[in-house]
């Protein structure tokens, strides 16, 4: 689903806090109509993929954006970051997500109006992206829940950023709705590997010692010892 409410300038220019206020205490009888038609469509299996929007502001400021029960699409650039006009929305400690996953929404190459084809922006070139990917996943098994549908793309995505959804990886939440465990891949090792050596450093930047080896002996102790043993060694 392509479609959002008009953002009103007001809004764009609130705080995070002020929006997340506005969420709390407007449009609350749009939020509950919207609630009912996500009942329906979970009551036939059917999964809403939405896109998230281009205002730049929490996704949930349109109140069919607020359920947990349809999927949120943000998107993001060729830097694999948060676009800059994406909507937005990750609150765990709030237990409020207004953006569910993402995905790549500039520079697609996409239809336009009278039989051309040109490069475009927007959640709206990201939400299909996610779509497929549920269609896919739906035809490995047609009774898939969107809490599996979630779970598989959340789990699998790459961390683009804590303002937005993972990005999703459609090989592996595809690999994880067919029961396979997908592979880890080169680039996440050497992630990892970056991820450990930052930690590494930062430790040993507290204790200069602790980078040192566990069986050599150090030269300040060597000289203060009884037989008044010279030098460095090491086995």
């Amino acid at each position: 689903v392509s479609l959002g409410m008009y953002t009103p300038e007001a809004v764009k220019n609130m705080s995070e806090g002020q929006q997340l206020n506005y969420i709390s205490n407007n449009l609350k009888q749009e939020e509950l109509m919207w609630a009912k038609i996500f009942e329906k469509a979970k009551q036939r299996n059917c999964i809403i993929v939405f896109a998230a929007g281009n205002d730049n502001v929490i996704s949930g400021i349109d109140p069919k954006k607020r359920s947990n029960e349809s999927i949120r699409v943000s998107a993001v650039n060729t830097e694999q970051t948060k676009a800059n006009f994406s909507n937005y929305g990750v609150y765990p400690n709030l237990n409020r997500i207004y953006s569910t996953i993402s995905a790549p929404g500039v520079g697609i190459f996409s239809a336009a109006p009278h039989g051309k084809y040109m490069n475009m922006q927007g959640t709206s070139m990201a939400a299909p992206i996610v779509t497929g990917a549920v269609a896919l996943m739906k035809s490995i098994d047609k009774n898939i829940t969107l809490e599996q549908v979630v779970k598989f793309m959340q789990e699998t995505g790459k961390n683009v950023g804590g303002s937005i959804g993972p990005m999703l990886n459609l090989k592996k939440a595809v690999m994880r709705a067919n029961g396979q465990n997908a592979p880890t891949e080169c680039e996440e090792i050497a992630e990892e590997v970056k991820r450990l050596q930052a930690k590494i450093d930062s430790l040993v930047a507290l204790c200069p010692d602790a980078g040192e080896p566990a069986d050599t002996l150090k030269y300040d102790k060597a000289v203060k010892d009884k037989h008044g043993l010279d030098g460095l060694w090491k086995s």
